[in-house]
């Protein structure tokens, strides 16, 4: 069983190689994020094998693999790295790694560099290690790098980056004062007069990566030529990014921005640069000045920043995370600001989704429980009139108040056993195991039969109920005649219960579509109370009526209208309201449904009810 150890800044990229490893049986004995750190460490430990990152902070990668070589050979250093496969797969031969495998290839490669390592091979790309013999000094011109040892090569990388003497001093735990010493060695080997020329020879052989901004890119008129140096090793950087940058002068005109920013704004760099933001096309002309003065005033207090704004471009919200850095030059004078965005308007309208979706169901709840409340009122108020009529009708009586008892105790009975009827068909239509069970139907005369069934009720009431068939004309179909029931009876008992004088009228029309298909639409019209604006469009959901006096009084619970909304939806169907207060309701369901090929036997919707 073999040990290793993972060297790596990142600790993504050190979680990675573990799980990787782990899985084809090593143990990893350690991990460590800076070269100080890895050399006690493997001192102490002894691994069998050292995964590198070349580019750590503390000692670089390759003084790394140099002390280890000295110390505690027995270690064998396998370097796995983002940079330069042409070049560092050398430097880390000589060095003394035993293997180098770019992050830029297939990782698999890992496991069988390990396995080469860990069996006594070596483990190197293929013609890259020979390619960069070792020679003096005094033998560069075909790779000035060869000359530089491991630490100003590190220290080369780090400037060529961008990075100041103290941020690599940090780094590398040296003084910014031995950074100088070492940036003053490089540039005399490299025989390099600047810094542009230090970072051209740096990019010239792969230590850092090229850009696509053009070298023939507009340059600012505001700049000195010191300055502009700056700037083009600026533009390099700043183009690589792939969110919107730009860089400003102390007085907010700007100086160069990357592409991205450019497309952002659909701009052209010569439109820009050297304007303010008032006097382009980037922003409103209404907050173009409050920008403006925004982005001077965070240059002037020299501290950088970060702010989510949300700004109207190209006509659109977006929602921005702005950010801004003034910057320096070599002798710590302000020059201006370099700031850009990250369109984050995808994750703010997700989160507003969110929000607004937890701010629903919270509702939704709270009303479910403002609900349930009042129906267990409700139940327990008919319970009690229940037990009420029960004891009332066992104690001695005159036998028509002791039937007049048991009467009503009757009744509440059966309307309590109707609401939990309603409730468990509704939670099954929700959960979908409510099947429907089509079959033929004539539902003209199922629709007759349930008016019949319900006009004692409206006579008792001193109310009227017609039914209009004239346009049924085509009435024998396919159709689940407990589901056509159940939305039928909701809708008449509804209107029925809120209807004080007048009546109901039920309009029935059966009309051939073709094709073998059938429209049918049911329309209950009743003259009551109306609906108001604010409940229409709660009149079907379960729980969203607001259960006032009247309701409870008249045991409407709006189960039954929710449950008839469920099934008509269920037959593909469509459920529509129309009502004013005082004015009355018009509810009509209407359902395209298949027609019935004769001679099939037709029923009335009872299931053994023969026509």
């Amino acid at each position: 069983m073999s040990t290793i150890m993972i060297v790596d800044e990142h600790p993504i990229a050190r979680h990675a190689l573990r799980l990787l490893l782990e899985s084809e049986g090593h143990i990893i004995v350690a991990e460590a994020s800076n070269g100080t750190e890895a050399i006690e460490m493997a001192r102490r430990l002894r691994p069998n094998l050292l995964l590198l990152e070349l580019s750590i902070p503390g000692l670089g990668g390759l003084e790394v693999i140099q002390r280890l070589a000295r110390q505690t050979p027995e270690v064998r250093v396998l370097v796995v790295t983002g940079q330069s496969t042409e070049y560092f797969a050398a430097r880390s031969h000589e060095a003394g790694a035993f293997g180098f495998i770019s992050k830029q290839t297939d990782l698999k490669q890992v496991g069988m560099a390990v396995k080469a390592l860990l069996n006594g091979h070596t483990y190197f790309p293929r013609d890259t290690v020979l390619a960069v013999p070792h020679v003096q000094a005094d033998k560069v011109d075909d790779n000035p790098l060869k000359a530089l040892s491991a630490r100003e090569l590190t220290v080369l990388q780090m400037l060529a980056k961008g990075m100041t003497n103290n941020v690599i001093g940090e780094r590398l735990l040296l003084s910014e004062k031995t950074i100088s010493t070492y940036k003053t060695r490089v540039m005399h080997k490299l025989r390099a007069g600047s810094m542009l020329e230090l970072f051209d020879i740096a990019r010239r052989y792969g230590l850092v990566e090229t850009t696509a901004f053009s070298d023939e890119s507009p340059r600012s008129p505001l700049l000195d030529e010191s300055h502009q140096r700056e700037l083009d090793l600026m533009h390099e950087i700043v183009d690589a990014l792939p969110h919107a940058v730009c860089v400003r002068d102390l007085e907010g005109r700007l100086i160069t921005c990357n592409s991205r920013y450019l497309e952002q704004h659909s701009l052209k760099l010569e439109d820009v640069v050297g304007r303010r933001i008032y006097e382009t096309q980037e922003w409103p002309e209404e907050h173009a000045h409050y920008i403006h003065e925004r982005l001077v005033a965070g240059t002037l207090k020299g501290q950088p920043y970060s702010a989510d704004v949300v700004l109207k471009i190209r006509g659109e919200d977006r929602v921005l995370r702005h950010w801004g850095k003034p910057y320096r030059d070599s002798a710590g004078n302000l020059l201006g600001l370099i700031c850009g965005n990250v369109d984050v308007t995808d994750r703010d309208d997700e989160l507003l989704d969110l929000r607004n979706s937890s701010t629903r169901l919270e509702i939704a709840i709270q009303a479910k429980e403002r609900f349930m409340e009042r129906m267990t009122d409700e139940m327990t108020a008919s319970l009690n009139n229940i037990a009420a009529m029960l004891d009332l009708a066992s104690v001695p009586l005159e036998p028509a108040k002791q039937a007049e008892a048991i009467a009503i105790a009757h009744s509440a009975t059966q309307g309590m056993q109707k609401l939990l009827e309603d409730f468990r068909s509704y939670l099954r239509l929700e959960a979908g195991k409510h099947a429907l069970l089509p079959e033929p139907v004539d539902v003209k005369v199922l629709t007759r039969k349930l008016v019949d069934e319900l006009q004692p009720s409206a006579q008792a009431r001193g109310l009227t109920l017609q039914l209009d068939t004239a346009g049924s004309l085509h009435t024998n179909v396919w159709l689940d005649p407990h589901a056509f029931t159940r939305i039928c009876q909701a809708l008449l008992s509804n209107a029925l219960r809120f209807t004080e004088q007048g009546g109901v009228s039920v309009e029935l029309r059966c009309t051939g579509l073709g094709q073998g298909l059938i429209k049918v639409e049911l329309m209950v019209r009743d003259t009551g109370i109306g609906i108001s604006e604010e409940d229409k469009g709660n009149m079907f959901e379960a729980f969203s009526q607001r259960l006032d006096d009247l309701r409870i009084r008249r045991g409407g619970s709006g189960i039954g209208l929710a449950l008839c909304k469920r099934l008509v939806e269920r037959m593909n169907g469509q459920i529509e309201l129309k009502s004013n207060p005082g004015e009355g309701t018009c509810v009509s369901a209407k359902l395209i449904l298949p027609a019935v090929k004769q001679p099939d036997a037709v029923r009335l919707g009872g299931r053994g009810d023969d026509k």
